[in-house]
């Protein structure tokens, strides 16, 4: 496929009777393992490859560095790549536009963009209104239809209640209106509350696997869910199971660990 195919397969995704189920890749292994389990679609998450770089997630990682790392999953993996480019890299919205451009170059079709991780917390409305019409601007004029998936980060923060429920709401309409394909709702596992956001949003959004707890695909379906992505959790869940089994391995002294493991000509296919 090339980028304007992916283009059109990620979109039609986003509208097919089942909850999209996005799952996250750091490099170009993880993205081919991804592909391996039959999902359609994979997105990068930005904490993932930050710390696969030893740094911190929030931009530790430069706009260059990451965009090199999405051109090479991206070249790596004959199916759609969303990318995260967490809040877009600079404080302008022609910053946001430079970083938009790499992603397309890159081979993406699609993005994520924040709008939290400013010292007060979350950006103001009118602000990041501007980011992401800056965005689809770049966007209509490379003629590839890239799917914008933007964050309203407030329950992310831990704020709760009426206000933050208004605030959200408020910011998903504008979000939309600007040029965004969907509103993303991470740090949510009310379903309840899940549902009442989608009504009042009235456009697609989508949310994050949290933990176990998070409400099953059929629940997130019921409530009108059009995607589900799962951020740094597939990484945390690789260094958790690393951890683990060295860990018996020190204290059992033995290899049990390696039953039903990938054999290494399974994991060449990958390179």
């Amino acid at each position: 496929m090339n980028q304007t195919e992916k283009a059109v397969k990620f979109r039609a995704l986003h509208s097919q009777d089942e909850v999209l189920l996005l799952p996250n890749c750091w490099d170009v292994v993880s993205a081919r393992t991804l592909k391996s389990c039959g999902f359609s679609a994979i997105a990068t998450a930005s904490a993932s490859i930050a710390w696969s770089y030893g740094v911190s997630d929030g931009e530790g990682l430069s706009r260059d560095e990451t965009l090199r790392v999405v051109s090479r999953i991206c070249n790596g993996v004959d199916m759609p790549v969303s990318a995260d480019i967490e809040r877009g890299f600079g404080e302008k919205p022609r910053d946001v536009a430079i970083t938009v451009k790499g992603v397309i170059e890159a081979g993406a079709v699609g993005f994520n963009i924040e709008d939290s991780g400013v010292p007060q917390g979350q950006r103001d409305i009118e602000e990041m209104q501007s980011r992401i019409g800056a965005a689809r601007d770049v966007c209509v004029k490379s003629g590839v239809d890239m799917y914008i998936n933007a964050r309203a980060d407030g329950y992310l923060l831990g704020n709760k209640g009426q206000t933050v429920f208004e605030d959200t709401v408020a910011r998903g309409k504008v979000w939309i209106a600007a040029g965004a394909d969907c509103v993303f709702i991470p740090g949510l596992a009310d379903v309840n509350i899940i549902s009442d956001l989608k009504k009042a949003i009235a456009a697609p959004i989508s949310v994050i696997v949290m933990d176990e707890n998070t409400p099953t695909l059929n629940q997130l379906k019921m409530a009108g869910v059009c995607r589900v992505s799962m951020g740094p959790r597939t990484m945390q869940f690789v260094t958790g199971a690393l951890k683990g089994a060295m860990e018996s391995m020190q204290k059992d002294k033995d290899f049990r660990f390696m039953k039903g493991v990938p054999s290494f000509a399974d994991v060449e296919k990958f390179s």
